[in-house]
C-alpha cells in the first residue's frame, strides 16, 4: 500500500522534530532557564518521593504525571532526553487531532472527510509549527501540554459530552490553574453552538424546504439566527443579541450543571490552597496589568499578519473598514477619540516595569522591552495608534467569519486570562493565540505566507538558541523567547 502525499508532508515533519530534538539534547546537556525546577521535581517522583515539592514551581504537577506515564509504559529511564521527550511526542501527535477541533469549532465536518489519522491537513502542521509553542516543545516546559489539554477540554465540549468536558477542564488545570478559563470559554462556545444548531433545526430546515402544500408539521420552530458576524454588527445588534440569548435560555441552562460543578470544584481548590498560584506566591501576585492585552495584540499581529492581512476582502478592504469604522461619523470619531484615550490612560496607570523582565537578559523581551519600550517616555504612548489599529483589524478580521457573541466571548476571556499577569512573557500568549488562529479559516495563498514566516522565525531562534550562546558569571548563556 503506497503512502499519500498527506502521510508523507507529516512523516517528514514528525521527522525534523526529532532531529531538532535530538540536537537540543546534545548540545544543551543541562536543565536550562526553568527546567532546573521542573526536572529535578518529576525525577523526584520517578524515585517515589511523592512527597517532595519544590516550593519554587508555581504549576500543578500534570506535566510530571504524564512524563510518568509514559515512561511506565515503555519503561523508559527518568533522564533530562526523555522527559523532553515527553513535550516533543505530544508536539509530534498534535497535528491529526488539531484538525478535530478545527473541524468542530467551524462546524466544516468536510475537512475530514476521507482523512486518516496520519492524513493532517497542512492547516494542522503549521498551526502546530507557531513559533512560540513550537520552541518550547524541545524543554521540559509545561506550556505545550497546557495548550493541547485546552484544545482537548474545547473539542470534548464541542462533541457534547459535557460531563467529561468538566473532567478534562479540571484536569487541564494540573498544567496551568488559568486554564479554568479556557473551560468557561468551551462552555460559552458550546452554548453558542447549541443555540445557532439545535437538534430540531434538520428537521425544522427539512420541512420548511418541502411545498406548502406537503409539509406534515407546523413550522413555529424559532431558529436564534440574529448573533450576526461581528464584521457587520453594531451596538444594537450586541443588544438585541444578549436578549436573545437570554430568551432562548432554554437550551443554554441545560448545559450549565456540570460547568457549575466544576467551577465550584476549581474554587474549593482556590480556598484551600490560599490562592491561585502554588509555590512561590510572592512573586506571582495577581494584579491589574491592562497593558498586557495590548501587548498580546501586538503579539498576534507581529506572527500572524499573513493572515490577518489575507482575509476575505484582502488588506485593503481591511484597512478601508477599520478607518470608516473608526472616523466615518461623529459618533464613530468620538468611540475611537475615547478607545485612544483608555489606551493612553491604562498605559501611564497601569504600565509594570517587572523586576524579572529587566533583570534576565536571556529573554527576547528584555531586548524589546529594554530598547524599544525603554528608549524614551514618549514611546509607551506613540504605541497607543498601534495597539488600536491591531485590535481592531483582528476584531474585523475575526469578524468576517464568527458571530459577534463569539466574538466577545474569546476577546473577553483573553482579557481575563492576560490582565492578572503581571510579566511580559510570550508563554502566556499561546492558547490565546491558538484558539484565535483556529477561528479563523483562511485561503491557501495565505498559508503558503504562514508557513513560510513561521519557517524562518523557528530556524531563527533555534539556531540562536543552540549555537550562538554566551557565557557568563553564571554560566553559558543561550537566548530564548
Amino acid at each position: 500500500m503506497s503512502l499519500s502525499g498527506k502521510t508523507i508532508r507529516y512523516a517528514a515533519w514528525a521527522a525534523l522534530n526529532i532531529v531538532v530534538a535530538r540536537q537540543v539534547d546534545l548540545i544543551v546537556r543541562e536543565p536550562y532557564m526553568d527546567e532546573p525546577f521542573h526536572i529535578p521535581q518529576a525525577q523526584a517522583y520517578c524515585r517515589g518521593e511523592w512527597s517532595h515539592w519544590d516550593p519554587k514551581i508555581t504549576t500543578p504537577p500534570g506535566l510530571y504525571l504524564v512524563s510518568i506515564a509514559l515512561m511506565k509504559v515503555f519503561l523508559l529511564p527518568c533522564t533530562i532526553p526523555i522527559l523532553r521527550l515527553t513535550n516533543v511526542l505530544l508536539l509530534t501527535l498534535l497535528p491529526p487531532f488539531l484538525d478535530r477541533v478545527i473541524a468542530s469549532v467551524r462546524v466544516d465536518q468536510e475537512r475530514l472527510r476521507n482523512r486518516s489519522w496520519l492524513e493532517p491537513s497542512a492547516e494542522a502542521i503549521i498551526i502546530s509549527s507557531f513559533p512560540v509553542f513550537w520552541f518550547f516543545a524541545f524543554l521540559y516546559y509545561t506550556d505545550v501540554a497546557s495548550a493541547i489539554s485546552v484544545l482537548i477540554t474545547l473539542y470534548v465540549a464541542r462533541s457534547g459530552w459535557h460531563k467529561s468536558a468538566v473532567v478534562v477542564g479540571l484536569l487541564s488545570c494540573l498544567f496551568r490553574q488559568t486554564n479554568v478559563i479556557w473551560l468557561a470559554f468551551a462552555f460559552g462556545s458550546t452554548s453558542l453552538y447549541a443555540l445557532h444548531y439545535p437538534p430540531e433545526r434538520e428537521a425544522w430546515d427539512a420541512e420548511r424546504r418541502k411545498p406548502q402544500h406537503l409539509r406534515g408539521r407546523q413550522l413555529t420552530y424559532f431558529v436564534f439566527d440574529h448573533d450576526v458576524l461581528a464584521a457587520k454588527a453594531d451596538f444594537l445588534d450586541w443588544i438585541i443579541s444578549v436578549l436573545t440569548v437570554i430568551a432562548e435560555r432554554k437550551t443554554v441552562l441545560p448545559l450549565l450543571p456540570p460547568y457549575i460543578a466544576g467551577f465550584l470544584a476549581f474554587l474549593g481548590f482556590v480556598v484551600w490552597n490560599g490562592g491561585i498560584v502554588l509555590g512561590d506566591k510572592s512573586n506571582h501576585v495577581p494584579v491589574i496589568h491592562i497593558p498586557q492585552v495590548y501587548y498580546g495584540v501586538a503579539f498576534a499581529t507581529a506572527f500572524g499578519w499573513p493572515i490577518l492581512f489575507t482575509g476575505r476582502h484582502g488588506v485593503f478592504r481591511l484597512l478601508k473598514n477599520i478607518y470608516l469604522r473608526s472616523f466615518w461619523t461623529k459618533w464613530y470619531t468620538s468611540r475611537t477619540i475615547f478607545i485612544m484615550a483608555f489606551i493612553l490612560f491604562t498605559t501611564w496607570k497601569y504600565t509594570i516595569h517587572h523586576p524579572f523582565l529587566l533583570s534576565d537578559n536571556r529573554h527576547y523581551t528584555f531586548y524589546i522591552w529594554k530598547r524599544l519600550y525603554m528608549f524614551h517616555p514618549a514611546v509607551p504612548y506613540l504605541l497607543a495608534p498601534v495597539y488600536y489599529f491591531c485590535g481592531y483589524a483582528w476584531y474585523v478580521r475575526l469578524g468576517q467569519d464568527n458571530s459577534l457573541l463569539n466574538v466577545c466571548l474569546f476577546c473577553g476571556l483573553t482579557m481575563v486570562a492576560l490582565i492578572p499577569t503581571p510579566l511580559l512573557e510570550p508563554r502566556y500568549f499561546i492558547v490565546p493565540y491558538l484558539i484565535l488562529r483556529i477561528l479563523i479559516p483562511t485561503t491557501k495563498k495565505a498559508l503558503m505566507m504562514e508557513a513560510a514566516w513561521y519557517a524562518l522565525i523557528n530556524w531563527g531562534t533555534m539556531a540562536v538558541f543552540l549555537y550562538k550562546e554566551r557565557w557568563g558569571v553564571d554560566g553559558v548563556i543561550r537566548f530564548m523567547w
